[in-house]
């Protein structure tokens, strides 16, 4: 088990269908037309509507400019301070953009009681929020995006740094490698992912 590692600036760019944004895409998994779990990050240039995506939870995290979201009539003010913001991809949602242009972490999934996203601001140490989430009937696909530069270790692991804008992740994750995870870092993001094993 190695770390996969990646770099936002090595990702090229996706343009939006409403040529409202532009997506670059760290992971698709397991498959890049059938995917189970989509991480990517969006460039936001200007006012639009969000396109509806049944079945799919989403998590919108700004780290750059300030935009506000309207879902299903409900606005939420999000900026480069904001944790992660979940809403179902089916919800009707808009985007005013009000500083920007902005840059999100974004992440979907087709399992969203099994995926949790934290974003984890001055942290040293293990990640005790992750325990709770850590059951035995899953195989687990984890992953840290630096906004700012950090460093990752794990018990099966030696400590690797990631500069800002690297996306590293591992699958399969275990519960002792969970569990032993420490993140030193001014500001990042986490994201978990249980596949269910039947």
């Amino acid at each position: 088990m190695m770390w996969h590692r990646l770099s936002l600036e090595s990702c090229p760019d996706q343009p939006w269908a409403n040529a409202a944004g532009v997506t670059k895409e760290l992971l698709a998994w397991p498959k890049a037309k059938d995917w189970q779990i989509r991480i990517s990050v969006a460039t936001i240039d200007r006012s639009a509507p969000y396109s509806s995506l049944p079945g799919i939870q989403r998590w919108h995290t700004p780290f750059e400019g300030a935009l506000k979201l309207s879902v299903n009539g409900k606005e939420t003010l999000l900026d480069n301070a904001s944790q992660p913001f979940a809403f179902p991809g089916d919800a009707p949602c808009r985007c005013e953009l009000l500083q920007g242009p902005a840059k999100a972490f974004n992440v979907m999934a087709r399992q969203s009681r099994d995926t949790q996203v934290l974003r984890l601001k001055n942290h040293k140490g293990k990640v005790s929020s992750l325990q709770s989430f850590l059951l035995p009937d899953g195989m687990f696909l984890f992953g840290v995006f630096a906004i700012e530069p950090a460093s990752i270790e794990t018990v099966a692991q030696p400590r690797i740094t990631l500069q800002k804008g690297d996306w590293a992740w591992l699958y399969p994750a275990s519960q002792e490698v969970l569990q032993s995870l420490q993140i030193d870092g001014s500001d990042t993001i986490v994201v978990l992912f249980k596949r269910i094993v039947s």
